[in-house]
């Protein structure tokens, strides 16, 4: 028994053996150093190689940003060597150069409206066109008024436009007063006269004139003479119907 543990340890030593050679050989060959060619002081750097920025000066140039309405301009410094870049020479923004639309002014009956507002540099909006609603007329009223011989007028203008209306007015009625009365009488017509108050105008009222309204009256013949007459009631006008003579004187 024991002599096959020791086959078997001697066979696992050879092969370990075998495998460690090509690794001691690689070893062996690292450990040998050939010589290498120094570099002559003299010799150049190649030419696409670049140097450190210890090993050179900044060479820059400038590529120029322009201001706009809102941000300022400036210029780009970038070294040609290295790349390495700053900014500088910076100038304030423009501004809005603002460039308006004409504005249409609303009249009494049409809108108007407010221009649009915007950069002539950019473009951009500043202010939106706005619609402007229509004035309306700003009426003035003048009024010559009516008497009791003319018409009156009305006359309505706007202060804005030429827009014009006229409205005749009738005439005033006549403010009368009277200023003579004569009644009526049997026989004979009466009448009322009147004057206007405003402008001094007459009219004349015509009252019809009246029946006699007679009654009968018995006179006893006298030294005068007598009979029957009829006498007005309203007038005291009279006349006999019969007469009688006075008798003769004796």
């Amino acid at each position: 028994m024991k002599r096959k543990i020791w086959i078997i340890i001697g066979v696992l030593a050879i092969i370990l053996f075998i495998a460690a050679l090509p690794f001691s050989y690689f070893l062996g060959r690292q450990s040998v150093k050939e010589p290498q060619e120094e570099p002559s002081p003299t010799q150049p750097l190649p030419s696409d190689e670049e140097p450190s920025p210890q090993e050179h000066e900044h060479v820059y140039g400038g590529s120029v940003t322009a201001p706009t309405c809102l941000n300022e301009g400036y210029t780009t410094y970038r070294c040609t060597v290295c790349g390495e870049t700053y900014l500088g020479d910076f100038t304030p923004a423009k501004g809005h150069a603002p460039a308006k639309e004409e504005d249409i002014l609303p009249t009494c009956t049409k809108s108007g409206k407010k221009g649009r507002e915007s950069c002539s540099l950019c473009g951009e909006t500043l202010a939106e066109e706005e619609i402007l609603a229509p004035l309306g007329h700003d009426f003035l009223t003048e009024e010559r008024k009516a008497t009791c011989t003319s018409y009156g007028k009305r006359v309505v203008t706007c202060s804005r436009c030429d827009y014009y209306e006229e409205e005749k007015l009738p005439r005033s009625a006549h403010d009368y007063e009277v200023i003579l009365r004569e009644e009526a009488r049997c026989g004979e017509d009466g009448k009322i006269v009147y004057a206007c108050s405003f402008c001094g105008g007459q009219k004349t009222e015509i009252l019809e004139k009246k029946e006699h309204d007679f009654e009968t009256i018995t006179v006893p013949v006298s030294s005068a003479g007598g009979g029957v007459k009829k006498r007005c009631r309203l007038c005291g006008y009279e006349y006999w119907v019969s007469y009688t003579d006075p008798p003769d004187p004796e």
